[in-house]
């Protein structure tokens, strides 16, 4: 099997780098990354380290789970979560933007998601078509630049 080259692999990822915030309600962009010859597994999280001492996890202000899979020109959106008191502020769709806007720079051409029940009207919001009306989604990247970000 073909193997992506170092280089165009952390190219993608340095455009998902930059398209996401650094920082989400105070708390600071944590980063896990995996490559398994075939496809990049990608893990942030937006959350303030625990208190010294304590078994307490910290509770994440966001959280993108992705693979993308290059020689499919495909991003799998594995999880998408804000946390509640956050909601409703416009953030879970500008990370998505920039999921998709990484894609699309990437050459990605579809981007698919198992989307949960109470989720699948904000998909349905970015454009995202239902499969069958299931709660498979997909959409297709546009290699056409947005014209901005939405607003948070």
């Amino acid at each position: 099997m073909e193997s992506l080259p170092d280089g165009e692999r952390n190219a993608w990822l340095d455009r998902l780098r930059t398209a996401l915030p650094e920082r989400i309600a105070g708390a600071p962009r944590q980063e896990q990354t995996t490559w398994n010859g075939e496809r990049l597994f990608v893990n942030f999280s937006w959350a303030e380290e625990g208190a010294e001492g304590s078994d307490e996890k910290p509770v994440a202000a966001g959280i993108v789970r992705l693979q993308w899979i290059p020689l499919s020109q495909l991003v799998w959106f594995g999880h998408l979560e804000v946390r509640p008191d956050l909601r409703g502020r416009g953030l879970g769709s500008c990370l998505v933007w920039a999921v998709e806007e990484a894609a699309r720079l990437g050459g990605v051409i579809r981007i698919r998601l198992f989307a949960r029940f109470q989720a699948r009207d904000f998909w349905k919001r970015l454009h995202y078509e239902s499969e069958g009306g299931s709660r498979w989604f997909r959409k297709r990247v546009s290699p056409t630049p947005p014209s901005a970000a939405p607003a948070a």
